[in-house]
């Protein structure tokens, strides 16, 4: 078994591992990690998610200290890790829809997608993820720059910036980057790794 730390990534909504190769490679300048992303078919609801992801870490680490990275969807998910017997030291939220998003309240009406239905913030879901005590580090980095109208008010191009922000038991980092750009930005990986090897 190795010595090093694992770090687990966990992507977000209609994505793959692929979005991390850049992160997975800054990374170890930044410290000596036990790297594994997970994959998982965001077309069903939330918490059938959480419990397939929750099984590739159980089946990688058992319950060895895990820290995690998340983009986007991959946050919720993180958060959600917490009240399982995953052992998890720290995580780090990019661009996560923390809150839910508004104009989903709307939409699921008419979308048959399970994850417009999980993040609408009057959701079921929802009001599961907002119970959960954060009794770990976790950082909230918010992005902000970017301009998708439907979404009616200030977002990253693809989440709010209200549905990012003001989540109980976050410590938060804003960045004037995109949804995405933090994926690929050497600032933040620095940023996120260093947090990470607090402690």
């Amino acid at each position: 078994m190795s010595n090093t730390r694992p770090l687990v990534y966990i992507h977000g909504n209609n994505s793959t591992p692929r979005v991390w190769n850049f992160l997975m490679a800054t990374s170890n300048m930044r410290g000596r990690w036990n790297q594994h992303c997970v994959e998982y078919d965001t077309r069903r609801p939330v918490m059938e998610c959480v419990s397939d992801v929750h099984d590739q870490i159980y089946k990688q680490y058992g319950e060895r200290e895990i820290d995690i990275i998340a983009h986007s969807l991959g946050g919720l998910i993180s958060l959600c890790l917490m009240e399982t017997d995953i052992n998890v030291r720290r995580i780090v939220t990019l661009a996560s829809p923390l809150n839910g998003i508004r104009i989903l309240n709307l939409a699921s009406i008419v979308s048959r997608d399970p994850i417009w239905h999980d993040l609408a913030p009057r959701s079921k879901f929802m009001k599961y993820l907002r119970s959960i005590d954060i009794d770990i580090p976790v950082l909230s980095i918010i992005a902000t720059v970017g301009s998708w109208p439907l979404l009616m008010e200030p977002n990253d191009g693809v989440v709010t910036i209200r549905s990012q922000e003001n989540f109980p038991g976050c410590s938060q980092l804003v960045v004037e980057l995109n949804h995405y750009e933090g994926l690929l930005d050497y600032s933040i990986a620095t940023t996120m790794m260093d947090f990470l090897n607090k402690g």
